[in-house]
Parts: structure tokens; sequence; C-alpha cells
């Protein structure tokens, strides 16, 4: 499922709409009803890493925290030019994958790059691949993480 957070009045921030989290809700249940994971894309980050002191879309936590019990497993997002992923700290049943910058001169002293995401399971690998200085893609990390007892857990 997909969320606009897009705010014409605090577009840095971003924000989640409660029509938004509903309709997204409604999708995770699908999800987990069908035995799958759930994942659900926004623009904004609503976590950021502890030394980003940018500030968080509000009701951030709540909105988390809800989607988390209807089922959500993944939240695919960008926004900060930065490459991030692990579980989240208000969360440790939500996996949070953030995308650097694919096609941007916006970087933040990373290369640009993407995520490839391989689901088998209650298991996720990312692939990290950015663009070297032939401006093709490559393998800059791939890590797996396995949902177990509803906790995320790094394997490698």
């Amino acid at each position: 499922a997909g969320m606009n957070t897009a705010d014409p009045q605090a577009w840095q921030r971003g924000r989640l709409r409660w029509r938004s989290l509903v309709r997204a809700g409604e999708r995770m249940k699908a999800a987990r009803a069908a035995g799958r994971l759930g994942v659900l894309a926004m623009h904004h980050p609503p976590e950021h890493a502890p030394e980003d002191e940018k500030a968080r879309m509000r009701g951030a936590d709540p909105a988390l925290s809800a989607l988390c019990a209807q089922g959500a497993d993944i939240v695919l997002c960008g926004h900060l030019h930065v490459w991030r992923a692990m579980p989240f700290r208000a969360s440790a049943g939500l996996l949070l994958v953030q995308a650097g910058t694919g096609l941007s001169t916006r970087v933040r002293g990373e290369p640009n790059d993407l995520n490839i995401l391989t689901i088998e399971g209650r298991k996720v690998a990312v692939e990290r691949r950015g663009a070297g200085d032939d401006l093709r893609f490559a393998t800059l990390s791939r890590t797996t993480f396995e949902k177990v007892d509803g906790r995320w857990h790094t394997l490698r």
C-alpha cells in the first residue's frame, strides 16, 4: 500500500493523514489474512536516525503503532537522501527500509542508490545498489532480516 505524506504547509516534515492510515490499515489487514507481509510505501520517513535534526512527522509514533497492529511489517521511504535498513526504534515489529537518492545531485556523502527487496516467507533480503564512477549500479550491501515472534532480527 502507498501513503501520500506530502504536506504543502510543512513539506520538509510531511504529514500522516488519518484517512490514509485507515486505507493502508485495511490493505495491511488483507495482507496479513492472506499470510503475506504488509509493505507500506511513503515518501517521508516516520522515524529519523538519532543524529538527524530534522523534525519528524507529527503523530508518527501512534501511527506506526496502529499500522503495526493492523499488519504492517515493512515501511519503505526516502526523503532524507540517506540509506538505512533496520527495525524501527519505536516498534521492532516494523522494518524501516529507507532509500538514499536514485538520480539526484542532492546526495549526502553517499552514492546515488536504490534498494531491491527479496521476500521469502518471513525473511526479507535488502540489497542496496549504488552508482559507481561509471554510473552503473553495483551491489553495495545485502542484509537479511527475519521476523520471529513479531520482531525483526538481522541475520547477516
